[in-house]
């Protein structure tokens, strides 16, 4: 099977959503599947598509905002729509496994009618809760960013309702 692994970031980024797609798409590639990476590319001098220990990693684009974080869930959804037909010409995708919402959501608005599997890396209520604390107790500077994080998240959680229905 090509299964797509979708998210925001990947190689050469480090964290754990980085260090947890590579893993998968070697243990699926072991198990005689074609793992495939669609993630955002932060950095320009990244290719828009290369191939990474056997395994094919597509980059879209990913536009800046001056507004920072405010609008970043709309911009990773309106990159990886625009993105995918490339994803799409190199063959068939029988699954996409993906990892950020507004990535998933624009695979399957760009016209993917097969599944789709969404992990969810974030408890919504204590992470709310952690960053409604730091409101209340931070400098003008981290309230506004415990803001912005805020309303991310809300729209991340606005594209998981759109999944669910």
């Amino acid at each position: 099977m090509r299964i797509v692994l979708a998210s925001i970031s990947f190689y050469p980024s480090h964290g754990g959503v980085a260090t947890s797609l590579y893993y998968m798409a070697q243990h699926l590639k072991r198990l005689g599947h074609e793992p495939i990476i669609f993630v955002g590319r932060h950095e320009n001098h990244l290719s828009s598509y290369e191939e990474m220990d056997g395994i094919g990693v597509f980059r879209y684009t990913q536009p800046l905002s001056k507004w920072g974080s405010l609008f970043r869930p709309f911009l990773h959804f309106v990159s990886a729509y625009r993105s995918w037909r490339r994803v799409c010409e190199r063959g068939t995708v029988d699954a996409v496994w993906s990892h950020y919402a507004p990535v998933g959501y624009a695979v399957h608005k760009a016209g993917f009618d097969g599944p789709i599997i969404y992990t969810f890396h974030v408890l919504m209520n204590s992470f709310l809760h952690e960053r409604m604390v730091k409101l209340k107790k931070g400098s003008l500077q981290s309230r506004i960013r415990c803001l912005l994080y805020m309303i991310n998240y809300s729209q991340n959680a606005y594209f998981e309702r759109s999944i669910v229905r």
